[in-house]
């Protein structure tokens, strides 16, 4: 039950001489409705909203009755609230739905009978963030499912990052997973050494193109069979860099075809 809260005092240390303030913040109950569940605490924080041995109140429908509040004053320093009472013992709790302030008694459910209620519930959602020619940023938000798939590109827009929210988004920090894409700046001299690399690829891709082919050449010799190939040197006629030109039987010269 909601009962009355009290400050016990640790073994072992003193009796205090003076007077303790004490702050506490706590729900007023009414006494009206059938049972407090997650509409309970609309108004509330999800960090503020209290806990019952690990089981996190929103999701449950919780029967437990609210005993009358014992105190008296209000609170303040011209009025502290104090305990009306002798002992916190049961018999001064008081159920009473009459009067200010009043307690809060449910008729619990009963052994093998029905109940019926209707809830909501969410499911996980991927959501992309784009930023658009004019310079704005727009979050393209996609479907709640089971296996929720994301959603489609803006276009002429550049994806900065994929969001993939959990069903219950309680801490932005824990349940959001931010996606970011990989968009590397390059400057005209990283560019020119780019293609200065993909020259070279595609010159040795070419290279390699010849000696593979020069390798499965079949050369066979008097008996019909293949010729070992121990060494072979590719030329691809690009210029006379694998030519002897001064030697005297070289006669070999190299057209271009416009």
């Amino acid at each position: 039950m909601y009962e009355t809260s009290k400050v016990v005092r640790k073994k072992g240390l003193s009796k205090p001489i003076r007077k303790l303030k004490v702050v506490v913040d706590y729900y007023t109950h009414s006494a009206t409705g059938d049972y407090f569940a997650g509409q309970s605490y609309l108004d509330t924080d999800y960090a503020d909203i209290p806990f019952f041995e690990f089981k996190f109140l929103a999701d449950y429908l919780d029967f437990r009755p609210g005993a009358k509040n014992l105190f008296s004053g209000t609170g303040t320093v011209a009025s502290p609230a104090y305990v009306n009472c002798s002992t916190f013992d049961f018999k001064s709790r008081v159920f009473s739905t009459g009067g200010t302030p009043v307690a809060t008694v449910f008729d619990i459910p009963k052994l093998n009978s029905n109940f019926r209620c209707d809830f909501d519930w969410y499911l996980p959602r991927v959501d992309k963030a784009f930023l658009t020619p004019d310079g704005k940023f727009q979050i393209i938000k996609g479907k709640s499912a089971q296996a929720p798939q994301e959603p489609d590109d803006v276009k002429d827009g550049m994806l900065l990052a994929v969001i993939n929210h959990k069903p219950y988004g309680f801490d932005p920090e824990r349940d959001a997973a931010i996606v970011r894409s990989d968009h590397r700046r390059y400057t005209m001299k990283d560019i020119g050494a780019i293609e200065r690399r993909l020259d070279q690829v595609e010159y040795y891709t070419s290279l390699n193109m010849l000696e593979s082919d020069t390798f499965n050449t079949q050369i066979i010799d008097a008996d019909g069979k293949n010729r070992l190939k121990n060494g072979f040197i590719v030329d691809d006629f690009s210029d006379h860099g694998k030519s002897a030109t001064d030697h005297e039987d070289f006669c070999i010269c190299r057209l271009y075809r416009g």
